[in-house]
Parts: C-alpha cells; structure tokens; sequence
C-alpha cells in the first residue's frame, strides 16, 4: 500500500544480526535481485556480518545507487525488543523451569541482539556514513513470519491459499498458518518458543551427527532417499 511521489517505491530488504544474512530488491512491486552475503565473502552462513555486498550486488544488478531506496524493510519486528521478548522469556523461564544455561545465555544475547537502535546503527554505519546525506530511507520493521508468509503468497500466482511458516522462530513465534485470499493476508494460528518445529529438527540433526543451524538442508536432502514402512 506504500506510493511514493505516485509511483512504487524501491524497497530495499535486509536481514542481519545472526546467520545467513542477506538483501533483497522490489521494484514496482517485483522481486528484481537477492543475495546472501555468504557467496560474497566466502563464509558460510556468514554469522553476524551485514549484508553490505549483497545490497551492492542487488544495486549494481538494477543500475541503482543507495540513494535510489525509498524505504529499507528489516525482516524483523525489532520493536519487539527488548521489552515485549523479555516478558515473553520470563514467562518461559516460570513454565519451563529449570532451564540450562546456554538457554538463557541466548535469551539475554538475543534481547540485545535484536533491537530497533541495533538494526538503525548498523544501517546507518554500513550504508550511509560516507553519504553526506541528512535524509535516509525509511527503516520499516516487518514480523518476520509475516515476511515469511508473504514470500510465499505473493509469487504464487494464487488468488486464495493457506500458509504454513515454520522455522527456529521470529520474533516469539516459531511457526504460524495463515489465510491468504486477494491480496490479503490473516494469521489463523500460531505457536511460540520454546515450541518450534525448527529447532525440534534440529535436534535430530544433531542426532545424525550434523551440526545445528548448518547441516538441516543435508538432512532434508537425505531424506528423500528414505522409504516409507507403514509400521513406523
């Protein structure tokens, strides 16, 4: 629903502050470039590093400069940090009490991690402190379930459908369903940490001998080599 000065905006996405990270271009609506910054720098999963030659790649792709962008989209709800996730954590640390140490290590590390004056540092400093600029893009902070779900719908050609999102977790979110009907998308269920389906294989990951957040996709891969036996 964004117009700027009567036309699309150029919408610049980019998700940092843990593994993978990565940009996107949409213009006139379209997804015209993506990259993740692991192919750039030769790092796999690239932990922690900003995107910055993903977002040139996409620029230099479309003939853009920076200065191009109306608006930057974070695939993050970052307002959600660090006050609304620290209730949620301290609901899950009264329910699942004990918790291990590395448990609430991560939680407290994300609590910082995550929020908005982060990502607008980050942003600023990556992008635009050689710019003698007073005016940047407007930052937008997205729920990153919905970003997911949106992926989804949007490209499918689709009138209607239903949508699954699943994965280690958004926001307090792991996995949701969505209604997707003309354009328009409405949650119907959703599940929170600790309950994720993402990080339940993960644990079989681990189990086969793989290392978490990183070995998922071979597990996928060998599991299309299994066969079916209707007693297990």
């Amino acid at each position: 629903n964004m117009k700027k000065n009567n036309r699309e905006p150029i919408i610049l996405g980019v998700l940092f502050g843990a593994g993978d990270p990565a940009a996107s271009l949409v213009i006139n609506g379209s997804l015209v470039a993506m990259a993740e910054e692991e192919r750039f720098v030769r790092q796999k999963h690239g932990y922690g590093l900003f995107p910055k030659n993903s977002i040139k790649y996409c620029l230099k792709h479309s003939k853009l400069n920076i200065e191009d962008v109306d608006y930057i989209a974070v695939g993050r709800d970052a307002h959600k940090f660090p006050t609304h996730m620290a209730k949620h954590f301290i609901k899950t640390w009264y329910n699942y009490q004990p918790l291990g140490e590395h448990v609430l290590k991560w939680h407290l590390d994300t609590l910082d991690r995550y929020t908005p004056d982060y990502h607008l540092n980050m942003i600023k400093k990556e992008l635009f402190d050689e710019l003698d600029k007073k005016e940047y893009p407007e930052v937008r902070f997205i729920n990153h379930h919905y970003a997911h779900a949106c992926s989804a719908a949007y490209p499918s050609g689709f009138d209607s459908a239903v949508i699954i999102t699943a994965d280690g977790h958004g926001e307090e979110d792991c996995g949701s369903i969505w209604d997707y009907e003309n354009g328009k998308l409405e949650k119907i269920k959703q599940w929170d940490i600790p309950n994720s389906l993402g990080w339940f294989y993960t644990k079989f990951t681990t189990w086969f001998g793989f290392r978490a957040h990183d070995g998922e996709g071979k597990l996928m891969g060998l599991a299309a080599y299994g066969k079916y036996d209707r007693e297990l």
